[in-house]
């Protein structure tokens, strides 16, 4: 069962803009799909326990952020399918994930009732992939819990 989906625009790859969709499963994993390439080539990344609640696209598409039930946000390089940073961020589950371009920001809301906002962090190159990590920039609490919210 597909639990959720985010569309990957991928600029570094300026000769074939390649258009992906990320759909994760009840398993605990996320597929990335060359929607538009005659071999519907596919990345599976495996991290989490459980559900798969939310994916976002970071940047321009070379990066994704992932959440579930387990509270845990995941960063991974989509052109490798390696994971490059996790964290804990809710004592419960995550019910929705959206990245602000305009403040290089990831916004997530739990079902503990709290909603934090995470600065995007460049942290260098190690094995060829550009690590990056989350640092909490501003932790909101409220009364209840999050079902979904939206940021442009």
């Amino acid at each position: 069962m597909v639990t959720c989906l985010a569309s990957l625009n991928r600029i570094h790859d300026k000769e074939n803009l390649i258009l992906c969709s990320g759909s994760a499963n009840l398993d605990g994993r996320i597929l990335i799909w060359k929607v538009l390439d005659d071999e519907s080539h596919i990345v599976a990344l495996k991290g989490h326990v459980g559900n798969i609640t939310a994916i976002s696209s970071i940047e321009d598409g070379s990066t994704i952020a992932s959440s579930a039930h387990d509270g845990n946000i995941i960063l991974w390089d989509t052109k490798s399918g390696e994971e490059i940073y996790k964290t804990v961020a809710h004592s419960s589950m995550i019910s929705a994930l959206r990245y602000s371009s305009s403040r290089n920001s990831l916004i997530s809301a739990g079902w503990d009732g709290n909603i934090k906002i995470w600065s995007v962090v460049h942290s260098g190159i190690q094995d060829g992939l550009t690590k990056k990590q989350l640092a909490l920039e501003r932790y909101i609490v409220a009364d209840t819990p999050i079902i979904n919210i939206l940021i442009r």
